[in-house]
């Protein structure tokens, strides 16, 4: 992953301030548990700055473009019937619940590829990029749209300020010109990282941080990586000792 964003020199001592790299899957419901839990926590500490910086990592690196119905997924991957699958009382649905938002019940199993290059090409800025990809996240998980489509996106992404995206094909060209790096750095975390979410928060002025991975961290653990991490604006570098990062630049 590349180096944490730095914070601007001031006269005055500046907030904290965090890079937060999320090695992610758009069509992967856990990782969406995972950024709401993220986002809660962050509102809570307001006076920490944040960036957060999204990175392709598929769950289903062979689904077809086409994606399948959820049903047939759920019987085949989990033996769940989708009337199990969206129970109340299924732990993925309770823990939206107590976040206050639901998944939508009809959405399909999507390959998300196109909606990954979409994020990369939202704009320049981390800040663009980190929109539209939650912007997406939310309209598939909750909305039920289909994110993996070109018409989607190239509305999501009018929507979001870019109106030359609405034309679809040069969406399709813009895509195209992002497909190799995404696609390489995907190649690079597949031998690195285990599963999706995975959360590396880093302060900008040392790089040292806290890596978060296997089970989604409650509320709480993520409030306590990010006040662990924003402590740490004067220790020493931690180097490399993810095997996930490059030293700060």
């Amino acid at each position: 992953l590349p180096p944490p964003e730095r914070a601007p020199r001031t006269a005055v001592p500046a907030p904290p301030r965090l890079t937060i790299d999320v090695v992610t899957d758009l069509s992967c419901p856990l990782a969406y548990l995972g950024l709401r839990r993220l986002r809660a926590a962050i509102n809570r500490l307001s006076s920490v700055g944040v960036v957060l910086r999204f990175h392709m990592l598929l769950v289903n690196p062979d689904m077809d473009p086409g994606g399948e119905d959820m049903a047939s997924y759920m019987r085949r991957r989990r033996n769940l019937s989708l009337a199990e699958y969206n129970e109340a009382s299924y732990p993925l649905n309770q823990a939206a619940a107590d976040l206050n938002y639901s998944y939508d019940t009809h959405r399909r199993v999507i390959n998300p590829t196109r909606a990954h290059l979409a994020v990369a090409a939202a704009g320049e800025t981390a800040a663009a990029r980190a929109a539209a990809y939650e912007h997406l996240a939310a309209r598939y998980f909750e909305a039920g749209d289909d994110i993996s489509d070109v018409r989607v996106l190239s509305d999501a992404l009018g929507a979001l300020g870019q109106p030359k995206m609405r034309d679809e094909l040069t969406l399709r060209r813009v895509l195209d010109v992002h497909e190799g790096a995404v696609l390489r750095l995907h190649r690079s975390l597949e031998r690195l990282v285990d599963g999706v979410p995975t959360f590396v928060i880093r302060e900008g002025s040392s790089g040292a941080g806290v890596l978060l991975r296997g089970q989604v961290p409650e509320v709480v653990e993520f409030e306590r990586a990010l006040t662990d991490a924003a402590a740490a604006a004067h220790a020493p570098p931690i180097g490399d000792g993810y095997g996930l990062l490059e030293p700060p630049g």
